[in-house]
Parts: C-alpha cells; sequence; structure tokens
C-alpha cells in the first residue's frame, strides 16, 4: 500500500492525515498487507506534530503486523528524521519503486 504526503506535516496537516493514514493502516491490516510505504517525495516540512503522526502512525502499523517504510524523502525531511532519531524506527529507501 502506497500512501502519498503532502507537502507540509505540520500540526494542522497531521490532525486531518492522523485519520486517513489509520483508516488506511486498518485497511492494510485487514488485507494482510506487509508493508506500507509513505511516499514522502513531496514533503519539505516536517514539525513535531508531523513526527508525532508518523511514530503514531508506526505503532498501529505494528498493531496490525505490518511495516511502515518511507521512501524518496528530501533532504529537509530527511535531516528532521535522522536528527528526531525516527530514522532508527522506520526503514528509509531513496525511492518508492521496489528494488
Amino acid at each position: 500500500m502506497d500512501v502519498d504526503e503532502e507537502e507540509r506535516a505540520d500540526e494542522g496537516a497531521a490532525a486531518g492525515e492522523h485519520g486517513r493514514v489509520g483508516e488506511q493502516l486498518d485497511e492494510a491490516g485487514r488485507a494482510r498487507a506487509r508493508a506500507v510505504v509513505f511516499d514522502l517525495s513531496r514533503l519539505e516540512y516536517v514539525s513535531s506534530a508531523g513526527l508525532r503522526s508518523f511514530m503514531l502512525a508506526a505503532k498501529q502499523a505494528r498493531g496490525v503486523d505490518c511495516r511502515l517504510l518511507v521512501a524518496a524523502m528530501q533532504p529537509g525531511g530527511a535531516e528532521i528524521f535522522g536528527i528526531s532519531r525516527l530514522n532508527l524506527i522506520l526503514d528509509a529507501f531513496p525511492t518508492v519503486r521496489a528494488p
């Protein structure tokens, strides 16, 4: 399952996205998907609220026995993920395409 993220993951976006992502993770669990991929190619900014949303999504994914993956991060997003150590929780890939 692929989830395309908007340009900003801040408090306003996080509030609306959390419900949508939660529904998609529930759907992935019902479909017994092994992984959900977040396409972050358009994500330019991540606030603390956005980071929290990713952490909650990762926890929910584990609850339905599914891996949460991030792909195609822009340099700014990758830097924030590294500083916050979220890169230790989520597997990151350079592109959305499967190897």
